[in-house]
């Protein structure tokens, strides 16, 4: 409902304010934390009418659900504002209270409490009064007996502006909540570590930086006390990163105290009624020494106690429709459907030998249909499980608003946020990296990134700076960018503070690259800031920002101008409690070991023909010559596992050819290649990790074990560098300029007639294997059973002209390229499948026209024939 359709009607005012609060009276729906704090419960109060008025105006605003609290005087309004200000909608009072008039009385509340909507009721104001009261924001006369009406008629729009900042400042409330849970329990295992370890500098800056985020962030709500408190509790830790104090079990006990305290203090913020604490007993435990039990009085009674005590007259809670689910539950559910993917690779490999067995029986049929059901239901369990675990960016990027808008006010700068990106939904432990980096990213991006509007105007830019942030998934990785366009990083500044520091000598900071001395400002205390502000300038949050993205396994980046601006670019990686992962497996050695799928550029079987046309030797190693005129090195894999030299390249081999994820590519020569499958992904040993050739390890499809590669890693093991002997896909493309959908890939075979023949890749539907003895005729036409129809065989070389090469030469077993056509599946027998090549040469028309033919192309220096398998279909 919109704010001007509630003006002037007061049931839909009554509806809109219920209904608004009732979406914020119990936790989100699905929500995975289940969120324990209070509900938003709004307080109208009324103050200093007689009693027949305080009944009526009871009774009128009751129908909004609100808490109506009535008091007689301006102390006892006062002190029930003080606690409860984040939840009061709406007061009412007279003309006069106690002895202070109505203006006097209003701003009086206006100069401590801001933005608070106030109504006057007078039967007969005087126009000094009038005079007055329209000084003063947020406050309105209403000169006619209150009713519903007259109230929505004049006061609706203040009543939906108060309602709005209530939900918004309770939205961002709940959020800071559950963030600092998090982050105090980390303070209290942080100090349990450095009780054991007191000289681990990792340890104490980590409990530093989280210190530094929540003072930070707690600024931004009332009451204040928790920020203050965190506020001197830094300086303290400061003293200790500066070894004027030293760790000790006094100070780990008092650190312990400081805990209760903080949790305490945190308590406070999810209370109905906030109760008045003392800041200089709280700040107590700091004295210089850190001695044990300075917590004292009332304070330490309301530890023992636990939480404050609730108004009794608040509504019993109403019933929730979702629960608390711990992560690591979610987790045993991914891991046992994992294993449920295993189970499901040991049957299918006996299905399918069933299948060529009795590959008329129609029970074999079905039961083959039945577990590829039951795939695609264990897929869609793993998939939902994700997504429960996903929170949106949406609730992680919403606090930003507020905090730009702060920061703005007390550095004097103007800035425009814009973020793009934040419909999308992340696990929730990029979540808690992304709440915990981008506040300070933001922060600094203002403060030492824009120029003051005076500034920007004077070389000529809009006084106005902007802070964009972007989010998108890119490879498995969610890539959040935070981009200003302020005067950029300044990194003969950073090198000075590197000599100032004592990080490097002055030789070794000249010879620092501009990218190599951004990467300091992620150091623990180094900081460029001319001096040290409520804001930044302690060299902590970046620290904090690299911490926790480089906790999950993420990099940060920097890309920045002189005068242009600056970006940080954080590349967190998707975590998967289960990886199942579609792996090639090959044997080597005697051993069965799964490539993964992505890393797979091409297979390239090897025989004596192939061998001399693709392979040289170079460098003491041999190489391969593809297609698309690149030469790659090649790795014997049962050499790099085994450590064998006495290495004789193979007559008759498979060659996998992989990349890396830096753009590497290298061949794999193995003894065999057997079957894709979804491999399930787990853990090594802590005896296997250390070999950095295993990615993983997993069930093979008989029952028994096998190990995943690592591409990465056998590439660090051969010590390849870089494609020094060829350019890579990509860069043919650029040098070329290209653009991709000119690049093809082709589909390789030979058939019994001479010469290599092609597909183009994208028109094959699928490469399979038959067994001869399965096959069956209907006159003259071979055919079948597949996917619920009859397939049928077309001999490829007869096709065009030649004669079907020896069915004895070639085994039990024929290769086929099976195409899709609208429903219908047709195969086309081929001799021997060669390889899958990618060019960006044109084909050339045939000399002479013929059926099927659709031309010539040169490939790695050999003529292949292009053929158009829709020409040779049957019609």
């Amino acid at each position: 409902m919109s704010q001007s359709s509630v003006l002037g009607n007061w049931t839909q005012l009554c509806q809109e304010v219920k209904s608004r609060t009732a979406a914020h009276s119990a936790p989100t729906s699905g929500s995975v934390e289940g969120s324990s704090q209070d509900e938003l419960k709004l307080v109208v109060l009324i103050c200093g009418f007689d009693p027949e008025t305080e009944f009526h105006l009871t009774s009128l605003v009751s129908e909004w659900s609100c808490e109506v609290v009535t008091s007689k005087s301006c102390s006892e309004l006062n002190h029930f504002l003080k606690a409860n200000l984040s939840r009061t909608l709406l007061i009412l009072c007279p003309t006069e209270i106690d002895d202070l008039g109505a203006a006097e009385f209003c701003a009086d509340l206006a100069e401590t409490f801001s933005n608070l909507p106030i109504l006057i009721l007078a039967d007969r104001p005087s126009s000094e009064l009038k005079v007055k009261l329209n000084e003063l924001k947020s406050v309105r006369l209403l000169e006619k007996k209150l009713d519903g009406q007259a109230l929505a008629e004049g006061f609706s729009k203040e009543i939906i502006g108060r309602l709005n900042t209530l939900i918004e400042d309770y939205e961002l409330l709940q959020g800071f909540i559950i963030e600092t849970q998090g982050l105090i329990d980390q303070i209290e295992t942080l100090a349990l570590g450095l009780e054991q370890t007191p000289d681990s500098k990792e340890l104490l800056n980590r409990l530093f930086g989280i210190v530094h985020t929540i003072k930070g962030a707690s600024a931004f709500f009332e009451p204040k006390t928790l920020h203050y408190f965190f506020h001197r509790f830094e300086d303290v830790l400061k003293k200790v990163q500066g070894n004027t104090l030293k760790i000790s079990q006094p100070i780990i006990s008092a650190t312990l105290k400081v805990v209760d305290v903080a949790r305490l203090l945190l308590s406070d913020f999810g209370a109905q009624n906030r109760p008045e604490r003392d800041l200089d007993q709280l700040c107590g435990v700091f004295s210089e020494d850190f001695p044990a039990g300075v917590v004292a009085g009332s304070i330490s009674k309301d530890l023992h106690e636990g939480t404050l005590e609730t108004n009794p007259s608040v509504s019993p809670p109403t019933k929730e429709n979702s629960i608390k689910i711990d992560i690591p539950l979610l987790d045993q559910f991914l891991r046992a459907s994992g294993e449920m993917t295993v189970v499901r690779n040991m049957v299918n490999k006996s299905v399918l030998t069933l299948e060529k067995r009795y590959s008329s029986d129609r029970d074999v049929l079905q039961l083959g249909e039945l577990l590829e059901e039951l795939h695609k239901v264990n897929s869609m369990l793993q998939t939902k499980i994700t997504e429960v675990r996903k929170v949106s960016l949406k609730n992680v990027f919403k606090t930003l608003p507020r905090l730009v808008r702060d920061v703005t006010a007390k550095t004097k700068k103007d800035c425009l946020l814009k973020v793009e990106g934040d419909d999308l939904r992340v696990d929730s432990s990029i979540a808690e990296v992304l709440n915990a980096s981008l506040s300070h990213l933001v922060r600094n991006s203002i403060d030492h990134g824009l120029e003051t509007p005076e500034e920007r105007v004077q070389i000529g830019k809009s006084p106005r700076g902007k802070v964009t942030i972007r989010a998108a998934i890119k490879n498995e990785q969610v890539i959040v960018e935070v981009w200003d366009d302020g005067k950029g990083i300044n990194a003969e500044a950073i090198r000075k503070k590197i000599l100032s520091k004592g990080i490097k000598s002055e030789l070794e900071t000249a010879q620092l690259t501009d990218e190599e001395t951004y990467s300091y400002i992620f150091e623990s205390g180094l900081s460029t800031a001319a001096q040290t502000t409520e804001i930044s300038g302690r060299g902590v949050g970046m620290s904090a920002v690299k911490e926790s993205v480089t906790g999950i396994g993420g990099r940060i980046r920097i890309d920045t101008e002189n005068s242009i601006g600056t970006g940080i670019i954080l590349e967190l990686p998707v975590p998967k409690s289960v990886q199942i992962r579609n792996s090639l497996f090959v044997r080597a050695g005697g051993q069965e070991f799964g490539v993964a799928q992505d890393s797979i550029i091409r297979l390239i079987h090897i025989d004596e023909e192939v061998k001399k046309r693709m392979i040289c030797e170079m460098e003491g190693g041999f190489c391969i010559r593809l297609a698309e005129q690149k030469v790659v090195p090649l790795i014997n894999l049962s050499s790099i596992l085994f450590v064998s030299k006495n290495f004789i390249f193979p007559s008759d081999c498979t060659i996998v050819v992989v990349r890396t994820e830096a753009g590497r590519d290298f061949g794999l020569i193995v003894d065999e290649i057997r079957d894709f499958e979804d491999a399930v992904v787990k853990e090594l040993s802590p005896a296997l990790r250390k070999l950095e050739a295993y990615s993983g390890a997993t069930f093979l499809s008989d029952g028994t074990v096998g190990l995943l590669l690592s591409v990465e890693g056998i590439a660090k093991i051969a010590k390849i560098h870089s494609n020094k002997n060829g350019a890579n896909l990509t860069e043919i493309r650029e040098e070329k300029d290209t653009p991709v959908d000119l690049i093809n890939e082709w589909l390789l075979f030979e058939l019994g007639v001479s010469g290599l023949f092609a597909f183009q890749r994208n028109v094959v539907f699928r490469i399979e294997e038959f067994d001869f003895i399965a096959v069956q005729k209907s006159g003259n036409i071979e055919m079948i059973p597949y996917r619920d129809q009859i397939l049928p065989i077309l001999n490829l070389t007869s096709l065009l002209g030649g004669k079907e090469f020896d069915q004895k030469n070639v085994g039990s077993r024929f290769q086929a390229l099976v195409i899709q056509r609208g429903p219908r599946y047709f195969a086309f027998k081929v001799k021997q499948i060669v390889d899958i090549a990618s060019s960006v040469s044109t084909v050339d028309q045939p000399i002479s026209p013929q059926r099927g033919i659709q031309g010539n192309l040169i490939l790695g220096g050999s003529t292949v024939t292009v053929l158009d398998p829709n020409e040779l279909l049957p019609c």
